[in-house]
């Protein structure tokens, strides 16, 4: 079924309220490919002003940074700083399996929550919807609102 323009402006709006309250990674969509492996990422902003028939290899950021799980959290959190970052992908053997947050490695640090050495793996959101280069926008955004409401993390 497709949808008019408008309508799936409507759902993306609706879809970034439902979340955006509990959230601060409402900003981007991590695109990956069938076996995981992380190809780039898309904002928000990129997906609104995009036509919807616009493919997300077409659109996507390349060029990210991404930290590997066995990461410590400490070096994780000078590339948060170097770049201003809010979230990061997580990978492992270049396959996603998750983000880390700004937020939650902040409330680590200062809590000493961890100890030293605490790796990346043991702080990161695992659960995080995806879509794949070959989406169409359209296809993207019905993606992202069926796991926001099964998974709750966008």
């Amino acid at each position: 079924m497709s949808y008019p323009v408008f309508s799936l402006a409507v759902i993306f709006f609706e879809l970034i309220r439902k979340v955006a309250i509990d959230k601060e990674t409402i900003y981007t969509c991590y695109v990956r490919d069938d076996n995981r492996k992380l190809e780039g990422v898309v904002s928000v902003k990129t997906l609104l002003l995009s036509p919807v028939d616009a493919i997300i290899e077409d659109i996507m950021e390349t060029n990210l940074i991404s930290v590997d799980t066995y990461e410590d959290k400490e070096v994780v959190a000078k590339l948060f700083d170097k770049y201003d970052l809010l979230a990061m992908p997580v990978v492992d053997n270049g396959k996603m399996v998750g983000i880390v947050t700004a937020t939650d490695l902040g409330h680590n640090l200062i809590l000493d929550k961890y100890e030293l050495g605490t790796s990346v793996e043991e702080i990161m959101i695992k659960s995080v919807v995806t879509v794949s280069p070959e989406d169409s926008i359209e296809n993207a955004i019905k993606i992202m609102k069926e796991g926001v409401s099964s998974s709750g993390i966008l």
